[in-house]
């Protein structure tokens, strides 16, 4: 069993890494170093300005095919979305229009960005949205450092033009998560919905249904 990293190292881990790449520390995903990393980061919240915007060369309109229902891969997020969506005019209306899915942000293979889990038009908004599965053992405050990073990496500019949206069109950050999952319990903690409030992200929670029955203020 491994040995549990100790406040410090967990504190020295997060000082060495990249703003963009802050999410991704396994110890910012996982429920028991909650505390250490929530402290840090709302201590160091203006380590976000350091993400810097990246210029795509490729359409964000990625063309897809057709998905096979009895050929599942283990993209749990990926299949989560397409069920909530009716294929024939992809409308879910806690969602809005789905525009597209896995929504690519790098350039190259070896760029080591994500991807937007999905973006949607609702009520003349655009949502980029990460969606957390019901079973998915990670942190609220991943989901938060996710979409917070996208948002500053997309180019929105671009994305508006490929998605033929007008320019003015407001974008909102969105994190979907199930209702009885750790991450939506941790919404109660006051911390993380201050948090929330200053990054401007809203949070909208479903059941395994796929039926939104929340969202924070």
């Amino acid at each position: 069993m491994a040995r549990r990293k100790t406040k410090e190292e967990v504190i020295e881990k997060l000082k060495k890494c990249k703003p963009e790449n802050l999410y991704k520390e396994g110890c910012i995903a996982r429920i028991g170093y909650f505390e250490e990393c929530l402290d840090y980061i709302l201590s160091n919240k203006k380590l976000l300005d350091g993400i810097k915007k990246k210029q795509r060369q490729k359409t964000y309109d990625i063309k897809r095919t057709e998905k096979d229902n009895t050929k599942r891969t283990n993209r749990v997020e990926e299949w989560l979305v397409l069920d909530m969506y009716d294929p024939k005019d992809k409308e879910y209306k806690p969602f809005g229009k789905l525009l597209n899915y896995q929504i690519p942000l790098k350039n190259e293979r070896l760029d080591k960005f994500g991807k937007i889990d999905f973006i949607s038009l609702k009520d003349n908004s655009l949502l980029l949205v990460e969606i957390k599965a019901p079973k998915s053992p990670e942190s609220i405050l991943k989901a938060i450092l996710e979409i917070e990073t996208y948002y500053r990496i997309v180019d929105l500019n671009r994305l508006k033009t490929d998605f033929d949206l007008p320019p003015d069109i407001e974008i909102k950050k969105v994190i979907a998560i199930d209702t009885g999952s750790v991450a939506h319990s941790q919404l109660q903690d006051k911390r993380i919905r201050s948090l929330l409030k200053d990054l401007g992200i809203e949070v909208m929670a479903f059941t395994t249904q796929t039926r939104v029955v929340v969202q924070n203020d």
